[in-house]
Protein backbone atom coordinates (compact mmCIF):
# COMPACT_ATOMS: atom_id res chain seq x y z
CA UNK A 1 0.00 0.00 0.00
CA UNK A 2 1.39 3.42 -0.90
CA UNK A 3 2.04 6.15 1.66
CA UNK A 4 -0.78 8.18 0.09
CA UNK A 5 -3.24 5.29 0.48
CA UNK A 6 -2.20 4.75 4.11
CA UNK A 7 -2.67 8.46 4.79
CA UNK A 8 -6.16 8.43 3.25
CA UNK A 9 -7.07 5.33 5.26
CA UNK A 10 -5.83 6.96 8.48
CA UNK A 11 -7.80 10.08 7.66
CA UNK A 12 -10.94 8.03 7.09
CA UNK A 13 -10.47 6.18 10.38
CA UNK A 14 -9.90 9.41 12.30
CA UNK A 15 -12.93 11.01 10.67
CA UNK A 16 -15.12 8.01 11.56
CA UNK A 17 -13.88 8.10 15.16
CA UNK A 18 -14.53 11.83 15.46
CA UNK A 19 -18.05 11.80 14.05
CA UNK A 20 -19.00 8.59 15.85
CA UNK A 21 -17.95 10.10 19.16
CA UNK A 22 -19.85 13.32 18.45
CA UNK A 23 -23.00 11.33 17.71
CA UNK A 24 -22.75 9.16 20.81
CA UNK A 25 -21.68 11.84 23.31
CA UNK A 26 -25.06 13.60 23.72
CA UNK A 27 -26.79 10.28 24.35
CA UNK A 28 -24.29 9.20 26.99
CA UNK A 29 -24.35 12.61 28.67
CA UNK A 30 -28.09 12.48 29.37
CA UNK A 31 -29.13 11.05 32.76
CA UNK A 32 -29.60 7.35 32.18
CA UNK A 33 -31.47 6.71 35.40
CA UNK A 34 -34.08 9.35 36.29
CA UNK A 35 -35.19 7.15 39.16
CA UNK A 36 -35.64 8.15 42.75
CA UNK A 37 -33.21 10.05 44.94
CA UNK A 38 -33.51 10.48 48.68
CA UNK A 39 -32.87 13.20 51.25
CA UNK A 40 -32.44 12.32 54.91
CA UNK A 41 -32.56 8.77 56.20
CA UNK A 42 -35.56 6.85 57.51
CA UNK A 43 -35.23 6.51 61.26
CA UNK A 44 -35.46 2.71 61.46
CA UNK A 45 -34.36 1.70 64.95
CA UNK A 46 -33.61 4.94 66.76
CA UNK A 47 -31.03 5.25 69.51
CA UNK A 48 -31.62 8.24 71.84
CA UNK A 49 -28.72 10.70 71.76
CA UNK A 50 -29.90 13.37 74.17
CA UNK A 51 -30.36 16.10 71.56
CA UNK A 52 -34.16 16.45 71.69
CA UNK A 53 -35.77 19.88 71.28
CA UNK A 54 -38.44 20.89 73.81
CA UNK A 55 -41.95 21.54 72.46
CA UNK A 56 -43.26 24.79 74.03
CA UNK A 57 -46.05 23.75 76.42
CA UNK A 58 -49.51 25.12 75.63
CA UNK A 59 -47.99 27.64 73.20
CA UNK A 60 -49.49 26.62 69.86
CA UNK A 61 -51.58 29.36 68.26
CA UNK A 62 -51.56 28.24 64.63
CA UNK A 63 -48.23 29.85 63.74
CA UNK A 64 -44.92 28.15 63.02
CA UNK A 65 -43.27 30.49 65.52
CA UNK A 66 -45.23 28.81 68.32
CA UNK A 67 -43.89 25.35 67.42
CA UNK A 68 -40.64 23.43 67.89
CA UNK A 69 -39.17 23.15 64.38
CA UNK A 70 -36.33 20.96 63.13
CA UNK A 71 -34.54 21.79 59.86
CA UNK A 72 -33.99 18.99 57.36
CA UNK A 73 -31.89 19.65 54.21
CA UNK A 74 -33.38 18.63 50.87
CA UNK A 75 -31.86 17.65 47.53
CA UNK A 76 -32.16 19.13 44.05
CA UNK A 77 -34.92 17.17 42.37
CA UNK A 78 -38.45 17.62 41.12
CA UNK A 79 -40.47 16.10 43.95
CA UNK A 80 -42.83 13.21 43.20
CA UNK A 81 -43.28 11.82 46.73
CA UNK A 82 -42.48 12.79 50.32
CA UNK A 83 -42.47 10.72 53.51
CA UNK A 84 -41.78 12.14 56.98
CA UNK A 85 -40.28 10.21 59.91
CA UNK A 86 -40.58 11.56 63.45
CA UNK A 87 -39.25 10.54 66.83
CA UNK A 88 -40.60 12.38 69.87
CA UNK A 89 -41.64 12.15 73.50
CA UNK A 90 -45.01 13.40 74.76
CA UNK A 91 -47.54 12.42 77.41
CA UNK A 92 -50.72 13.38 75.50
CA UNK A 93 -50.95 12.81 71.75
CA UNK A 94 -54.13 14.87 71.46
CA UNK A 95 -52.20 18.04 72.38
CA UNK A 96 -50.05 17.88 69.28
CA UNK A 97 -50.16 19.52 65.87
CA UNK A 98 -47.47 18.49 63.37
CA UNK A 99 -46.61 20.34 60.18
CA UNK A 100 -43.99 20.14 57.42
CA UNK A 101 -42.93 23.14 55.36
CA UNK A 102 -41.16 22.95 51.99
CA UNK A 103 -38.36 25.32 50.91
CA UNK A 104 -40.98 27.05 48.69
CA UNK A 105 -43.16 27.74 51.75
CA UNK A 106 -45.89 25.15 51.16
CA UNK A 107 -47.34 24.01 54.52
CA UNK A 108 -48.92 20.59 55.05
CA UNK A 109 -50.51 19.65 58.38
CA UNK A 110 -49.63 16.03 59.08
CA UNK A 111 -51.57 15.71 62.32
CA UNK A 112 -54.00 18.05 64.03
CA UNK A 113 -54.69 16.95 67.60
CA UNK A 114 -55.53 13.26 67.26
CA UNK A 115 -59.11 12.28 68.13
CA UNK A 116 -60.22 15.89 68.62
CA UNK A 117 -62.27 17.85 66.08
CA UNK A 118 -60.86 21.27 66.92
CA UNK A 119 -62.93 24.31 65.90
CA UNK A 120 -59.92 26.07 64.34
CA UNK A 121 -56.21 25.66 63.77
CA UNK A 122 -55.31 27.95 66.67
CA UNK A 123 -54.63 25.72 69.67
CA UNK A 124 -57.97 26.29 71.40
CA UNK A 125 -60.30 23.61 72.74
CA UNK A 126 -59.74 20.27 74.47
CA UNK A 127 -58.64 17.48 74.53
CA UNK A 128 -57.95 14.62 72.08
CA UNK A 129 -56.36 11.22 72.65
CA UNK A 130 -54.53 10.78 75.94
CA UNK A 131 -52.00 8.09 75.04
CA UNK A 132 -48.29 8.80 74.82
CA UNK A 133 -45.35 8.91 72.42
CA UNK A 134 -41.79 7.78 73.11
CA UNK A 135 -38.69 8.60 71.08
CA UNK A 136 -37.55 4.98 70.80
CA UNK A 137 -40.66 4.18 68.70
CA UNK A 138 -40.52 6.55 65.72
CA UNK A 139 -43.45 6.79 63.32
CA UNK A 140 -43.92 7.72 59.67
CA UNK A 141 -46.34 9.93 57.73
CA UNK A 142 -46.98 8.50 54.27
CA UNK A 143 -49.85 9.18 51.87
CA UNK A 144 -49.96 5.44 51.16
CA UNK A 145 -50.40 4.40 54.79
CA UNK A 146 -53.66 2.71 55.81
CA UNK A 147 -54.19 4.42 59.20
CA UNK A 148 -55.22 8.04 59.70
CA UNK A 149 -53.11 10.34 61.88
CA UNK A 150 -56.40 11.37 63.50
CA UNK A 151 -56.64 7.88 65.00
CA UNK A 152 -53.13 7.77 66.44
CA UNK A 153 -53.23 6.20 69.92
CA UNK A 154 -56.97 5.55 69.95
CA UNK A 155 -56.58 1.77 70.19
CA UNK A 156 -54.49 1.82 73.40
CA UNK A 157 -54.73 3.18 76.94
CA UNK A 158 -53.72 6.60 78.19
CA UNK A 159 -50.41 5.43 79.66
CA UNK A 160 -49.39 3.31 76.68
CA UNK A 161 -47.19 4.37 73.76
CA UNK A 162 -48.35 4.66 70.17
CA UNK A 163 -46.32 2.52 67.75
CA UNK A 164 -44.58 0.69 70.60
CA UNK A 165 -47.73 -0.80 72.14
CA UNK A 166 -50.16 -0.92 69.20
CA UNK A 167 -47.62 -1.72 66.41
CA UNK A 168 -49.17 1.01 64.24
CA UNK A 169 -46.29 3.18 63.09
CA UNK A 170 -47.38 4.47 59.66
CA UNK A 171 -50.09 7.10 59.18
CA UNK A 172 -51.52 9.15 56.36
CA UNK A 173 -51.91 12.89 57.09
CA UNK A 174 -55.11 14.28 58.59
CA UNK A 175 -54.94 18.12 58.46
CA UNK A 176 -58.44 18.73 59.96
CA UNK A 177 -58.60 22.56 60.15
CA UNK A 178 -54.90 23.04 59.41
CA UNK A 179 -53.44 24.00 56.02
CA UNK A 180 -52.72 21.43 53.34
CA UNK A 181 -54.34 18.25 52.09
CA UNK A 182 -51.63 15.60 52.10
CA UNK A 183 -47.97 15.09 51.22
CA UNK A 184 -48.78 15.11 47.50
CA UNK A 185 -49.13 18.90 47.90
CA UNK A 186 -45.33 19.00 47.52
CA UNK A 187 -45.30 17.22 44.17
CA UNK A 188 -43.63 19.17 41.32
CA UNK A 189 -41.81 21.49 43.75
CA UNK A 190 -38.01 21.65 43.83
CA UNK A 191 -36.62 19.63 46.72
CA UNK A 192 -33.41 21.58 47.34
CA UNK A 193 -33.19 23.91 50.33
CA UNK A 194 -34.22 23.64 53.96
CA UNK A 195 -37.42 21.85 54.94
CA UNK A 196 -39.02 22.35 58.36
CA UNK A 197 -40.77 19.73 60.47
CA UNK A 198 -42.64 21.45 63.31
CA UNK A 199 -44.53 20.22 66.38
CA UNK A 200 -46.86 22.37 68.51
CA UNK A 201 -48.54 21.75 71.88
CA UNK A 202 -52.05 23.06 72.61
CA UNK A 203 -52.72 22.27 76.30
CA UNK A 204 -50.96 22.82 79.58
CA UNK A 205 -49.52 20.18 81.87
CA UNK A 206 -48.45 17.43 79.46
CA UNK A 207 -45.09 18.15 77.89
CA UNK A 208 -42.65 16.62 75.47
CA UNK A 209 -39.86 17.11 72.96
CA UNK A 210 -39.06 16.24 69.36
CA UNK A 211 -35.90 14.22 68.92
CA UNK A 212 -35.53 13.43 65.24
CA UNK A 213 -37.11 14.42 61.94
CA UNK A 214 -36.18 12.89 58.60
CA UNK A 215 -37.57 13.26 55.10
CA UNK A 216 -37.48 10.78 52.26
CA UNK A 217 -37.84 12.73 49.02
CA UNK A 218 -38.45 10.87 45.78
CA UNK A 219 -38.33 12.61 42.43
CA UNK A 220 -36.67 13.45 39.15
CA UNK A 221 -33.02 14.64 39.27
CA UNK A 222 -32.21 18.34 39.00
CA UNK A 223 -32.23 19.78 35.47
CA UNK A 224 -35.03 17.46 34.33
CA UNK A 225 -38.77 17.90 34.06
CA UNK A 226 -41.70 15.56 33.64
CA UNK A 227 -43.61 16.40 30.45
CA UNK A 228 -47.39 16.30 30.01
CA UNK A 229 -47.22 12.82 28.48
CA UNK A 230 -45.16 11.45 31.37
CA UNK A 231 -41.79 11.44 29.60
CA UNK A 232 -38.56 12.86 31.00
CA UNK A 233 -37.19 16.09 29.55
CA UNK A 234 -33.68 17.11 30.62
CA UNK A 235 -33.01 20.78 29.91
CA UNK A 236 -29.36 20.42 30.91
CA UNK A 237 -27.96 17.55 28.80
CA UNK A 238 -24.62 17.42 30.65
CA UNK A 239 -25.30 16.86 34.33
CA UNK A 240 -21.63 16.51 35.33
CA UNK A 241 -18.21 15.42 34.17
CA UNK A 242 -18.59 11.80 35.24
CA UNK A 243 -15.91 9.23 34.36
CA UNK A 244 -17.86 8.29 31.22
CA UNK A 245 -18.18 11.96 30.31
CA UNK A 246 -14.45 12.50 30.71
CA UNK A 247 -13.75 9.46 28.53
CA UNK A 248 -16.03 10.77 25.80
CA UNK A 249 -14.41 14.20 25.99
CA UNK A 250 -11.00 12.55 25.60
CA UNK A 251 -12.16 10.61 22.55
CA UNK A 252 -13.57 13.75 20.95
CA UNK A 253 -10.33 15.65 21.48
CA UNK A 254 -8.21 12.68 20.37
CA UNK A 255 -10.30 12.26 17.23
CA UNK A 256 -10.05 15.93 16.41
CA UNK A 257 -6.30 15.85 17.02
CA UNK A 258 -5.83 12.83 14.75
CA UNK A 259 -7.86 14.44 12.01
CA UNK A 260 -5.78 17.61 12.18
CA UNK A 261 -2.56 15.56 12.23
CA UNK A 262 -3.36 13.47 9.16
CA UNK A 263 -4.50 16.48 7.19
CA UNK A 264 -0.95 17.72 7.18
Amino acid sequence: MSISARTISARQSSLALLFGTILVAPLAALPTDPAKLASGEPTGTYTPDGTCTAIPDDAYDGSLASMACLTVPGVDLLVTDVNVDLSLNHTWIGDLTIKVVSPQGTVVTLQSRADFAEPADDGTGCCGDSSDLIETSPFTFDDDATDSAEAMGTTIGGTEFACQDDAICDYFPFPDTGPGVNLADFNDERGNGDWLVCVGDSATGDTGDVCLAALTLDGIPGGCRSTSNGELSCIDPIPSLSPSGLALLFLILAGAGCWMLFRR
